[in-house]
């Protein structure tokens, strides 16, 4: 009797989650009964009630009759609240409330609703490329919100979010977005002027050259120190 007794407290029904913690590990670790199998695996985070709430984002996947393999071999990603939350506690910047904001009004932009439940597979290089292209407002606006964005992700603060377990997908093509928006208009290409545009800015050059004018010839000089030293109009003023 003793023995039946050890084996009905084991028992677990189907759909019940519990979360564990092995010896040795950080992280805690997820169990689902489905159909009186048990399925576990690490949830990546270290606190308790984000690792039942992952564990139970997990759950619903496996209960919908899916294939069970393709949901165990995904990782438990960390969602934005995550993300958010340790941002929030480490940083010291007087901005980072801000920073948070501007994070979750982009993924608010696409996947609508409460943001911090959103997995952060879904904050890829694209969704934030067409955020930018949807922008209402100024190209300086939009550098600001990129650059707000770009500082929870740096080398520090990833730093952080893995000591806290989380578990996060590969964010460097998302990182290389942002950074190219922070600098200028992403990917823009160098145009050259034409041939006889060129030309025709030349010949006026040489006029100015040969003129009598001592403002005309100084201008003369200004061009010809451009236009052999490749230097930009803000270049050329510093130098001057």
């Amino acid at each position: 009797m003793e023995v039946a007794r050890k084996v009905a407290r084991r028992q677990r029904k189907h759909g019940e989650v519990t979360v564990y913690k092995p010896a040795g590990e950080k992280c805690w670790y997820y169990r689902v009964m489905v159909h009186g199998k048990r399925r576990n695996r690490t949830t990546g985070h270290t606190d308790r009630k984000l690792a039942l709430a992952q564990a139970k984002i997990i759950a619903k996947d496996l209960l919908k009759g899916g294939d069970a393999r393709e949901t165990m071999a995904r990782p438990g990603y960390a969602s934005v609240g995550d993300v958010c939350k340790v941002w929030l506690q480490m940083s010291e910047a007087m901005t980072r409330k801000n920073n948070a904001s501007a994070f979750r009004k982009f993924v608010r932009s696409f996947a609508g609703g409460d943001p911090d439940g959103v997995s952060m597979t879904r904050v890829t290089a694209g969704a934030f490329e067409k955020y930018l292209r949807a922008w209402p407002g100024s190209h300086e606006g939009r550098k600001s919100t990129a650059r707000q964005i770009r500082v929870m992700f740096g080398k520090k603060p990833m730093r952080w979010y893995r000591n806290e377990g989380m578990v996060l997908p590969d964010m460097s093509e998302f990182c290389e977005v942002m950074a190219e928006n922070v600098k200028g208009e992403a990917r823009q290409k160098f145009q050259g002027i034409e041939a006889g545009t060129l030309a025709r800015m030349e010949a006026a050059a040489e006029q100015l050259r040969v003129s009598e004018d001592v403002e005309a010839r100084k201008l003369w000089e200004v061009w010809t120190l451009m236009r052999y030293c490749g230097l930009r109009n803000v270049e050329e003023a510093a130098l001057r």
